[in-house]
């Protein structure tokens, strides 16, 4: 059973890179400390989508534009995903960025080794004296066929309460066939389309099937052919464990994101077969996982639905779990 953690560079930037026998992740912690690989070594399937329209670049400190910047892997959102205001807050009169204030700015390194129980562990953190946050992030991989763990960490560093809408952002590089395992009968409400309607009275649904306008029924389980064009933002409330798979039939195996947080109990998907593309560019095939700690995109407009916030000084923590299995071991 094997672990290692060792330092590369992914074009002009440091890179860390971690592996087991199971998967190889790497990460790039001045670029958002972005996953950029998520890899089984089992069967060489990358699970993380690379944008084949944009290279990876550093986004300025003043970029605005997530969708510019977007080459894909794994970012993460904080402390909104739609861009707004929410002056009334420790965030004042800043605007805050498209897709959150993390995925543009360079993490520190503050931990890198394989410890004495050979677990390999990755700690980045963002904490500028001009923000009102810290917020942390440590990845653990096990040795052998172990799981990638994220656990996290946000401080509230301003004497005012902070609200925040966090997401984990992992585009997911989907093939055709693919099945999106959740329990049958998870509620799901939807919050956007492109390409298709749904009937008008659909506010929730149970997963996977939902009316269209058409009156037909879509079966939102499977990953249809590429050329399908549509995509649409969803929301799924209270996951068991906040657990989905991702299962890949042809070559038996699954990617499994899950938590055991109390504060991470809604799933968003933003499931997108060939309909939209973020850079005016050709649509893109791909699939974001989005655990979250609220079921909506705008913090602003969350503020009413009593959004998640944190408290003068106070620091909240949570985690994940990744794993890629075998059919037939989860």
């Amino acid at each position: 059973m094997s672990i290692e953690l060792h330092h590369t560079r992914i074009g002009s930037w440091p890179a860390v890179i971690l592996q087991n026998d199971a998967m190889r992740v790497i990460v790039v912690p001045e670029i958002g400390a972005k996953i950029i690989s998520l890899q089984s070594l089992r069967n060489g399937r990358e699970w993380l989508w690379k944008n084949p329209h944009l290279p990876l670049i550093k986004p300025p400190l003043d970029a605005i534009d997530f969708g510019a910047s977007d080459a894909g892997g794994w970012d993460e959102v904080f402390p909104t995903v739609n861009p707004c205001r929410v002056p009334t807050s420790a965030w004042g009169d800043r605007t805050l960025t498209d897709h959150g204030e993390l995925w543009f700015r360079s993490w520190h390194v503050l931990a890198a080794r394989v410890d004495s129980q050979n677990v390999a562990l990755l700690t980045l953190a963002v904490d500028e004296p001009d923000l009102p946050f810290r917020f942390e992030r440590t990845l653990t991989l096990s040795s052998g066929l172990g799981p990638l763990a994220a656990s996290y960490s946000l401080t509230n560093k301003s004497n005012v309460p902070m609200p925040f809408i966090w997401a984990a952002h992992p585009l997911i590089a989907i093939e055709p066939g693919d099945i999106f395992d959740l329990p049958k009968g998870t509620r799901i409400s939807s919050t956007g389309c492109v390409g298709v309607d749904l009937a008008p009275d659909v506010k929730e649904f149970e997963w996977p099937s939902v009316t269209l306008a058409s009156g037909k029924t879509l079966d939102l389980s499977h990953a249809p052919a590429r050329s399908a064009r549509f995509a649409i933002k969803l929301f799924a409330q209270d996951v068991s464990s906040g657990t989905i798979e991702i299962a890949d039939r042809a070559k038996r195996e699954a990617l499994r994101l899950s938590s055991n947080s109390p504060y991470v109990q809604h799933l968003g998907l933003w499931l997108n077969f060939g309909a939209w593309s973020g850079a005016n560019t050709q649509p893109y095939y791909n699939a974001g996982i989005e655990p979250t700690n609220f079921p909506q995109d705008d913090l602003s407009a969350s503020l009413g639905n009593c959004a998640p916030e944190l408290l003068p000084s106070a620091t909240r923590s949570w985690a994940l779990t990744i794993s890629i299995n075998r059919s037939g071991e989860y």
